[in-house]
């Protein structure tokens, strides 16, 4: 709570600094004498105002449709934020990537550039398709939530048949909570990925 209203005293100290200096300056322009600017925020209360606007939502409560996913604010809620300057759009960038929808397989190695940031990851179907991308969730070191639509666990062999393929071979130690939708093969082999790599299995869905 001291640190909510902490952060509102400053905000409003600096406003009224501001408010002082525009004034400062509408009485100097006829002079050469260049009024000081104000002082910055504190990146303290720029760090808190940040998370404020890009704070996530929790999954719904839903028992019917659970989903271990957070919600992240639409881009239009932020993208104001990103574009204020180049010193904010690092901050807020930190905080946007953090949670991260793969699509399509190439969305990998954009992902991959900022997997140090990541903390959630959502798969969709086809997400996971090849066998090279099989072990690319290991390189989120700091993944914590991982959703794998594993839709196309299913493909054809060589003589027309279904057969199973395993969606992905290892995972990160961080992971916490796993969620694992529309699998067709057989959980012996996501089982034994997990014991293999994890140390603790809070959660799987």
């Amino acid at each position: 709570m001291w640190v909510g209203a902490w952060v509102l005293v400053q905000i409003i100290k600096y406003l009224a600094q501001l408010y002082r200096w525009s004034r400062t300056k509408s009485h100097t322009t006829q002079t050469n004498d260049r009024p000081r600017s104000p002082r910055q925020l504190p990146i303290e209360v720029i760090e808190h105002c940040a998370s404020f606007l890009f704070e996530i939502r929790s999954p719904s409560g839903d028992v019917a449709q659970a989903r271990i996913s957070s919600v992240k604010p639409a881009w239009r809620e932020v993208s104001g934020f990103m574009a204020a300057s180049p010193s904010l759009h690092q901050v807020g960038l930190a905080r946007w990537v953090a949670m991260l929808t793969i699509r399509h397989e190439r969305d990998w190695k954009q992902a991959v550039q900022w997997s140090y940031l990541v903390r959630e990851l959502r798969c969709l179907d086809g997400a996971l398709e090849s066998n090279q991308n099989q072990r690319v969730l290991a390189e989120f070191q700091r993944l914590h939530t991982l959703s794998v639509d594993a839709h196309g666990d299913v493909v054809y062999d060589q003589h027309g048949r279904f057969a199973y393929r395993d969606i992905f071979s290892s995972l990160p130690r961080s992971l916490r909570r796993l969620e694992i939708l529309r699998a067709h093969g057989p959980d012996i082999s996501i089982i034994n990925t997990v014991k293999t790599t994890l140390q603790s299995w809070k959660s799987c869905v």
